[in-house]
């Protein structure tokens, strides 16, 4: 399929998702993250991903995102990147006993994951790895917009623009490990499920992208850690970078 035609579909259905989430138009699902329609309210957003990722790849359209193979490879990296914050909250933390399962499960598997699915697996990663934008600008779209997604986790201008800033970069870090992990989104989903509960689950961390000195020197050590392994794994298998000057303006 013409890389044009893949960049449209891409963009519409990204589009559709993001005007949703954003309550810009309406869902046909009421949702709440306290309840089981939260899960209903992503399934809805994803029944057009999958049909246009159909559409494009046919049988291979799994593999197109991701999440085809490499699963315990995924849960293992985010285990190990994670380290840092886990134990920082365990020891200085305490867990958040008015926060309900269900409400636990929305906050950090379910949003972790669709948010991996959406913004990597279908913008970044049809965008880069199809329609052949080049890493640079298609990353730049990509976490913008993602940065714009969190701004709600601020409870003033100042601290909303910081916390859209923040998670901004952070959409840098996730887009270059989904790229540099040969496009394995369960990376992804893994590391940002288990950020997502180590400041859901327990108090006196900060919340969400604002933290207090010691968890952002733990998140610090967590993109380390992220970086490294991926760096040191390469290095040794002698496996090349897909981000190279010949990918940042165009994928060639």
């Amino acid at each position: 399929m013409k890389k044009s035609i893949i960049a449209l579909l891409t963009i519409l259905v990204f589009t559709l998702y993001y005007l949703l989430i954003m309550k810009i138009i309406p869902s046909p699902i009421k949702y709440s993250s306290q309840n089981g329609s939260f899960l209903l309210f992503y399934i809805q957003c994803s029944l057009p991903l999958a049909g246009v990722l159909y559409l494009i790849h046919k049988k291979g359209w799994l593999g197109a995102i991701g999440l085809d193979k490499g699963f315990i490879q995924g849960i293992t990296y985010g285990g190990i990147c994670i380290l840092p914050m886990l134990l920082y909250v365990l020891v200085f933390g305490k867990w958040n006993t008015s926060i309900s399962l269900i409400h636990l499960v929305n906050a950090t598997l379910v949003a972790g994951f669709f948010e991996e699915l959406f913004f990597r697996g279908l913008l970044l990663g049809q965008l880069f790895r199809y329609a052949k934008w080049g890493f640079l600008p298609t990353l730049l779209i990509a976490s913008c917009i993602f940065g714009l997604a969190h701004i709600s986790q601020g409870s003033g201008i100042p601290s909303s623009v910081l916390a859209g800033l923040v998670t901004g970069l952070g959409g840098i870090l996730f887009g270059w490990i989904y790229i540099e992990t040969n496009y394995n989104l369960w990376c992804n989903a893994s590391l940002h499920i288990l950020m997502n509960f180590t400041w859901t689950a327990f108090l006196n961390v900060g919340n969400g992208a604002i933290g207090d000195t010691g968890i952002n020197i733990a998140r610090v050590l967590t993109i380390l850690l992220a970086i490294g392994l991926i760096i040191f794994y390469k290095r040794k298998k002698k496996i090349p970078y897909i981000i190279t000057l010949k990918t940042l303006w165009v994928n060639r």
